[in-house]
């Protein structure tokens, strides 16, 4: 009987998307990202969502198993921002073998919550 390949979990946030008009107050974040294990395996992927420093926005934190992180603009006549990371867990069947990959994006807002940028601070992830 031939010895079996593991499998190699691999894990890549790409770039973030914002969700939102100009002007409403109801915006966010979304991503896509990417997971494999290798040939012969499955793979299934948690996210994790983490916001930190936020200046005129509310959000929720350890908004887990979404590709999706909603922020709203506190005061429209405010300038906004908030730093937002996401983790990606990606987990392989039938070893049970795991790779992590994070990406931290710094989100800001123009009065009237006018998206000036979406920066991409930092990133441990492979195709970043």
């Amino acid at each position: 009987m031939a010895a079996r390949t593991p499998c190699t979990p691999w894990c890549d946030l790409g770039a973030a998307s914002r969700a939102g008009e100009d002007g409403s107050a109801q915006q966010g974040l979304r991503i896509s990202p990417r997971v494999t294990c290798g040939d012969g395996c499955q793979p299934a992927f948690t996210v994790a969502w983490l916001c930190l420093g936020a200046d005129n926005v509310d959000w929720r934190s350890g908004f887990g198993g979404n590709t999706y992180q909603p922020l709203r603009i506190i005061d429209l006549a405010r300038p906004a921002k908030v730093q937002v990371t996401a983790t990606v867990t990606v987990s392989c069947s039938p070893d049970q073998s795991a790779a992590q990959c994070s990406t931290t994006w710094l989100v800001g807002w123009e009065p009237g919550a006018v998206l000036h940028s979406v920066t991409q601070l930092d990133s441990t992830c492979p195709g970043a």
